[in-house]
């Protein structure tokens, strides 16, 4: 009798996923399967495209390579369907400010010098994506994951510009006079209203708390689009990035 007793009052320390939670003091219980939690990512996301710069009826350079930064929040729903195996779908809003440019055909001036501008494609480009998510330990809390996703936009921002590189003292005639003007008369690019894409992961899974099912699994995150971002000519962007979801075990 007193080992039953004793018995019951060893904690119960759950090894489930790997993290020793004790999450009862005197009776056993089952390891948390299903996980659900809120992260956040940031991505720097380079692009490569063949979009002309067409202002009126002229072609005037070919956008071809990019820069940009992305931020994104989305909900997490996990599920380990063995020790050291999970599936996780994610359901995010993004935010990505992406910017494009090419040199423009130097000019000559009245003086005798050339001016030299640069053509900016700035775009802003809001979208939800839904995301599934395959996970693997491969060494006690590391991780690698590889995920297929799907996007749909459904909010942008346009604004092409013309940047005066030299020489340093020449303005646009604009009122006020200024350094770079905006194209209103450029043709808009043909957004595609959806995208398709693959990410991998490398990851560790961090404890937060032993008396409670809760988790962190900051990771490093790769990926690219399968489809272009515009539905005339290729747009193809990669990401590089952060994502830090927190992540809790429901009973």
């Amino acid at each position: 009798m007193r080992a039953a007793v004793g018995l019951t009052l060893l904690p119960a320390f759950l090894l489930a996923q790997g993290f020793p939670w004790e999450l009862s003091p005197r009776l056993p219980v089952r390891a948390p399967l299903v996980f659900v939690g809120a992260g956040v990512q940031a991505a720097y996301t380079p692009s490569l495209a063949t979009l002309e710069v067409i202002e009126g009826e002229w072609s005037c350079a070919t956008y071809r390579r990019g820069t940009g930064l992305g931020l994104s929040m989305g909900i997490h729903a996990e599920w380990w369907y063995a020790p050291t195996g999970a599936l996780r779908l994610l359901l995010a809003a993004e935010y990505a400010r992406l910017r494009l440019s090419t040199l423009a055909e130097p000019l000559p001036l009245s003086d005798g010098r050339m001016l030299q501008t640069e053509y900016q494609l700035r775009y802003g480009l809001w979208t939800t994506r839904v995301e599934a998510l395959w996970k693997q330990r491969l060494w006690r809390w590391l991780w690698v994951g590889a995920s297929l996703w799907g996007a749909l936009q459904w909010r942008s921002a346009e604004e092409q510009w013309e940047v005066v590189l030299a020489p340093a003292d020449y303005f646009f005639r604009t009122l006020p006079p200024a350094r770079e003007r905006r194209l209103t008369s450029a043709r808009s690019v043909a957004l595609r209203p959806y995208g398709f894409g693959i990410r991998l992961r490398l990851g560790y899974d961090l404890m937060l708390a032993r008396h409670h099912p809760l988790y962190a699994a900051p990771a490093l995150v790769v990926g690219t689009a399968l489809t272009s971002l515009s539905t005339t000519a290729a747009w193809t962007r990669w990401e590089l990035g952060i994502e830090i979801p927190l992540l809790r075990g429901l009973p």
